[in-house]
């Protein structure tokens, strides 16, 4: 380029120019003819400036905001069904089917609050409960009945997962107690003929204060996956 514009001057001699002269000559001539090539609307890339690297305040403001409080995990449990909840609320699970002892019927009947159980001076007395000081018994009775033509066995005593609680007035549950009582519903292991009804039992201790304030008894018999609860 500085050959040309020396070449095309007006008939003037060229003066001698150091190299650092014709540099800066050279320089400014690639300036004007970038300058006039982008005005033209050429297609040239610009290779003057760097590319600039996007930065994280350019993806903020293009990345969409989240919804408040919702997260992408808590999204999709939103979406996926709660099977484990909708078999709690769906399922109806009998007591027998619980136990696993069909055919087999279980009813509890009702309940009693004692000193003692059974009651001191029976026939054939092996063995018996009594409430501690300050203490009384709560009795529940429950009675297994077989109501087909063939012998069923009734099995509470191999049943390893199996809890039992009495639920007081609703909310309040107490532990049952274990008992060797041989006809103690959480702890038997024997035939029931066709037609039979065998009368049992579950015991729990309660204080004296407690029971004189009880309103309603039930029966609640929990496995690993299910619940039943029993009202006289």
């Amino acid at each position: 380029m500085a050959s040309t514009l020396c070449m095309t001057a007006c008939g003037n001699s060229i003066p001698d120019m150091t190299q650092e002269q014709e540099g800066l000559v050279a320089q400014y001539a690639a300036g004007t003819l970038l300058e006039h090539l982008n005005e033209s609307g050429t297609r040239l890339v610009d290779t003057s400036k760097p590319k600039e690297e996007p930065t994280l305040a350019d993806a903020a403001a293009v990345t969409p905001e989240p919804t408040l409080g919702v997260s992408d995990n808590d999204m999709e449990a939103d979406t996926a069904p709660e099977s484990g909840m909708e078999n709690k609320e769906t399922a109806q699970v009998s007591a027998t089917q619980l136990l696993q002892i069909e055919p087999l019927t279980v009813a509890y009947t009702g309940y009693e609050i004692c000193d003692s159980y059974p009651e001191q001076g029976g026939e054939d007395l092996y063995f018996s409960m009594e409430a501690g000081t300050g203490k009384k018994l709560l009795v529940l009775q429950v009675a297994v009945t077989n109501p087909g033509q063939e012998q069923v066995e009734f099995d509470t005593l191999h049943k390893q997962n199996i809890k039992y609680r009495v639920m007081l007035n609703g909310t309040d549950r107490h532990q049952v107690m274990l008992t060797m009582l041989d006809n103690d519903f959480s702890a038997m292991d024997i035939m029931i003929d066709p037609g039979e009804t065998m009368q049992t039992v579950l015991l729990a201790e309660v204080s004296e204060e407690t029971a004189q304030q009880i309103t309603s008894v039930d029966l609640v018999i929990r496995s690993d996956s299910d619940e039943v609860t029993l009202t006289p």
